[in-house]
């Protein structure tokens, strides 16, 4: 049995991240491959990570030359495999780590590398070229980061990670009545950061053309961020403000989900799109910019729509025709099964155990199949 040592800021339910690292770390029951990870936030999900059989280590520290320091002494304890890194902080600490004991570093990215900006960007960069090997989430982000790294070590390896259905507890009429949506009205939802790299400034203006037609819909916006003043602003100017819900973040987006009518997700660099492949596999209908991984998994007019990013009015017709689709039911099956196949859970883990077997060879030469329990 070998482990993967991870190093990430935490595991909290709020974002894509340690959502999909969950469901990887509960379908490696099959693959002779083990998790361990060091975070040094707050990790609510921690509990649901041990319960899978993963060890999770906490420290207090931001400081990358500390957080090196524990990597190395959890290394020494318990002999990883390989070293494994999320996001910027963790990929320093990581890489520091893995010089010091001599071990492979594998990044994972998860968005696209034009999200970071300045110092941050650089290093990331400089400390990426170095790692034994990176790990993306989708196509685009492979693209884009081979094209930031013309001369790493291994070209960068897209990886579909583990997605599951998000589960709901509550009725989409009892849902719909805490949101005070009337129960037949058009429900339509966007879950995400607000920060200005998602665009939601677009669905607000496609949303008031879509009202000139539909008074009654109703525009669900769960999330939080920085951009969040802005976009009530932006609301109040449309005069839109009573027709959108802002819930702020939300861990019961399954409820959610089952009160939707139509899912949107309008950012235009895209580096997977966890919560559109969600709504997917809900059946709830979904439009999203032809931008970043988007069309990696949704067929325009088969699986769901797509239009051209930062254009409000292609944005509001489509929403228009979704709503009045009478195919939408067979769209929705098509677009369960399609993001069932890509994203499966099993699949996905023996994919991981045999990329990590791969970005490993020189230490594993002799030694069994990771893919195999």
């Amino acid at each position: 049995m070998s482990t993967v040592l991870h190093v990430i800021e935490g595991l909290s339910q709020f974002g894509g991240t340690a959502r999909l690292l969950r469901n990887l770390v509960d379908a490696s029951r099959v693959t002779a491959l083990r998790h361990e990870f060091l975070v040094y936030q707050e990790s609510p999900m921690a509990a649901e990570f041990t319960a899978s059989g993963a060890r999770v280590h906490a420290i207090s520290s931001l400081q990358p030359a500390t957080i090196a320091r524990e990597l190395c002494s959890l290394v020494k304890r318990d002999r990883p495999l390989a070293i494994a890194s999320h996001f910027t902080r963790p990929l320093l600490a990581g890489y520091l780590a893995a010089v010091a004991v001599r071990l492979p570093l594998i990044h994972h990215e998860h968005s696209s590398p034009s999200y970071r900006h300045g110092m941050s960007g650089a290093i990331a960069a400089l400390v990426r070229s170095r790692a034994a090997g990176i790990i993306c989430v989708s196509d685009h982000v492979a693209k884009e980061v081979g094209r930031q790294l013309p001369r790493a070590r291994r070209p960068p390896d897209t990886w579909h990670p583990p997605v599951t259905a998000r589960r709901a507890e509550r009725t989409r009429a009892a849902v719909r009545a805490e949101l005070g949506v009337d129960p037949v009205a058009p429900l339509i939802l966007h879950v995400g950061g607000m920060i200005p790299e998602r665009d939601q400034q677009t669905l607000l203006a496609a949303f008031s053309k879509v009202l000139q037609t539909r008074p009654t819909a109703r525009l669900v916006l769960a999330g939080d961020g920085p951009q969040r003043h802005e976009l009530e602003k932006h609301a109040a100017a449309l005069r839109i403000t009573d027709r959108v819900c802002f819930a702020g973040y939300r861990s019961d987006v399954g409820d959610l989900l089952s009160a939707a009518d139509l899912y949107v997700n309008p950012t235009k660099d895209e580096g997977l799109g966890l919560a559109v492949i969600e709504a997917m596999l809900a059946g709830v209908p979904v439009i999203a910019a032809n931008a970043g991984a988007h069309s990696e998994y949704i067929r325009d007019g088969v699986d769901g729509h797509l239009y051209p990013g930062g254009d409000a009015a292609r944005l509001a017709a489509s929403i228009e025709m979704t709503l009045h689709d009478s195919g939408a039911t067979r769209q929705v099956e098509y677009a369960r099964s399609r993001a069932r196949e890509m994203f499966d859970a099993a699949t996905a883990a023996q994919a991981y155990a045999g990329l990590v077997q791969s970005i490993c060879a020189p230490r594993l030469s002799g030694s069994n199949d990771l893919r195999r329990a």
